[in-house]
């Protein structure tokens, strides 16, 4: 090869290096029955089915080879790309007929993002709104191990709702609120436990309700230690000897220098009470770990003990799960006022809505709860999609907005949800 085509291969490779990468893309068509929910709700609709189609078209796709072996034995291999979600749509092309919404889209693909099995861009919009979280009352496995610390079961809760507050990810519904409400059974999945779970998120107006169990505090290691003064200020296991002087006494006693320190804390869906997410975290705290009652939970002088910053950091890892867990997370408020088409919506700019954002509209039905067969244990009530709605106004704690179909024709009332779902960004 000469120097001439060296060079200009060379130029074309650093040209394709250069060359910014084009996303794949796939064009489909959607449709979705135009019902009183109004057009909105049909084009919604019309362009899931229509992504749905082209995520179907580019992940489905099958590679197959066939080769013969030495011997003239045949081998197949046939090999399904995995399923990706589409990232991006336009729509191209929208047109009516026969009582139906048709809708041509062109799709952009990407690999799934792995921590909320959806793509990136998606779960950017349902972490754009912060969402209303309580708590409940954390239980403990064996209460004698944490009676040296104040008020653990309700300064635990609220130190993490504190700190998702301070992160900018949600929206403490109960901080003020003590003591907190008390789960009643050792799993936070029974029945009477998810109960209380949906009276806390009804109370406090919340989507979401952490509980918690404290399963170990205890003392590993101990070493001796000395110690003099008066009398009475020393508790537990010791060894003492009166001095000559009044009330003055010496002595040595065991102190802890090793604790361990284990929480599970789950997540709820305040509708129906159900566990979203557990996540578990252990951690060995070493030094002085007796804490005393006189530091308060959370406090910097809590904080400022051995035990304290392990603690610390325990708490650190479960508020970023939760953090991580709610990105995942669909916003959701409730119709709490209606007057004609203008909705009244428990959310407002402290959630981060915005005027002209548009949500989904769901009529609940009380009347037809869904339950378990034999128990009759209540599993939820069962929801309907009636319209969409497009937030016009925006106060701290409410959002007015109009809806896109007349509320009398699509069942909509007081106590309904409104949700921000997507079939991809536009």
């Amino acid at each position: 090869m000469n120097t001439r085509a060296v060079f200009l291969c060379g130029a074309a490779l650093f040209a394709l290096w250069l060359a910014p990468a084009r996303a794949d893309t796939v064009e489909a068509d959607g449709a979705a029955v135009i019902d009183a929910g109004g057009l909105e709700k049909a084009r919604h609709f019309a362009v899931q089915d229509a992504v749905r189609q082209a995520e179907i078209s580019y992940a489905a796709r099958v590679e197959s080879s066939s080769t013969v072996g030495p011997i003239g034995v045949s081998r197949e291999s046939l090999r399904v790309t995995p399923p990706i979600r589409a990232t991006n749509h336009k729509i191209l092309r929208e047109w009516s007929e026969e009582g139906l919404l048709h809708v041509q889209i062109r799709a952009e693909f990407a690999q799934i993002d792995a921590t909320c099995g959806n793509t990136s861009e998606n779960r950017q919009e349902a972490a754009k709104y912060k969402k209303k979280i309580a708590a409940a009352r954390f239980t403990t496995a064996n209460s004698l191990q944490v009676e040296d610390i104040s008020d653990i079961w309700n300064g635990y809760p609220l130190e993490i709702l504190r700190q998702l507050d301070a992160n900018a990810v949600a929206i403490p519904a109960n901080l003020s609120s003590l003591p907190l409400t008390s789960l009643r059974e050792s799993s936070p999945d029974g029945s009477i436990n998810q109960e209380i779970i949906r009276q806390i998120a009804a109370q406090t107006g919340s989507q979401f309700v952490i509980s918690g169990v404290i399963l170990d505090a205890g003392v590993g290691k101990e070493s001796i230690r000395p110690y003099w003064g008066w009398q009475g200020n020393e508790s537990g296991r010791r060894f003492e000897l009166g001095l000559p002087w009044n009330s003055v006494v010496a002595g040595i006693k065991p102190t802890a220098t090793e604790r361990g320190f284990e929480v599970e804390i789950v997540l709820h869906d305040g509708l129906t009470g159900a566990a979203i997410a557990r996540h578990r975290e252990r951690a060995i705290a070493s030094g002085n770990v007796t804490v005393g009652r006189d530091k308060s939970f959370a406090s910097a002088a809590f904080f400022a003990t051995d035990f304290g910053r392990t603690v610390k950091n325990v708490i650190d890892k479960e508020v970023a799960a939760i953090k991580q867990e709610l990105a995942c997370l669909p916003f959701m408020a409730t119709i709490v006022r209606l007057e004609g088409r203008k909705v009244y919506i428990d959310a407002g700019n402290t959630s981060r809505l915005s005027p002209g954002d548009k949500l989904m509209v769901y009529h609940r039905n009380p009347v037809l709860p869904a339950s378990s067969l034999g128990t009759q244990f209540p599993l939820g009530v069962t929801e309907s999609p009636a319209t969409t709605v497009t937030i016009t106004q925006v106060q701290p704690l409410f959002s007015i907005g109009e809806l896109a179909a007349d509320p009398a024709k699509v069942s909509i009332q007081v106590g309904d949800l409104v949700r921000n779902e997507s079939a991809g960004s536009k």
